[in-house]
């Protein structure tokens, strides 16, 4: 009687052990299938950290909004930016709400921390790091800090991230150099 306790709560274990990184996958397949994109455009990179990996340091612009003294508001609580897109069509946050929006411009994130009169909100960590093969990302490290400067510099826009969205939640699709897909354009640019 007792064996078959034992093979029923194993199989029960390792169908709870496998349940968890499927449905992670799923998500994440389902935001890149169903999600709509949007362009972002990073701002100039932090300095290089080697205990990073293999990937490049995203710096969207931090979103900060005007407090609101009705709203009671506290660091690291949850809210909900609203996307919005200029005339050029990049995106930016418009604003932010304590309830979940209809529709799908929106990304769910945190309270970064609040001034006497600003809320600053968290970048998602979904939108901080771009992976790619280790052995382009130090070219590829090297050629977005090359763009980002011209960018400041120049005030042009040589890189764009697409970013897809749905359900508030956002996943990092490409990332663009000079308007050409990254790993077409580290090809290009060896």
């Amino acid at each position: 009687m007792v064996q078959p306790l034992k093979l029923v709560a194993f199989v029960i274990v390792m169908l709870a052990y496998l349940y968890v990184p499927i449905s992670t996958i799923q998500k994440q397949e389902r935001i890149l299938s169903k999600g709509e994109i949007f362009q972002f455009q990073p701002q100039p990179v932090d300095p290089y950290d080697v205990f990073r990996g293999k990937f490049i340091w995203l710096n969207l612009e931090q979103a900060s909004f005007d407090l609101d003294k009705e709203l009671r508001l506290e660091n690291g609580q949850k809210v909900f930016a609203h996307l919005g897109r200029d005339t050029s069509g990049y995106t930016y946050f418009t604003g932010f709400t304590t309830n979940r929006p209809t529709g799908n411009s929106y990304i769910q994130t945190n309270v970064a921390h609040i001034t006497n009169d600003k809320v600053y909100l968290k970048n998602p960590e979904s939108l901080q790091k771009f992976y790619l093969n280790e052995k382009l990302a130090p070219l590829a490290e090297k050629k977005y800090r090359e763009l980002m400067r011209r960018n400041r510099e120049e005030s042009t826009t040589g890189v764009v991230l697409d970013v897809k969205v749905y359900g508030g939640k956002a996943l990092v699709d490409n990332l663009y150099f000079d308007g050409v897909e990254i790993g077409e354009y580290l090809k290009r640019n060896k």
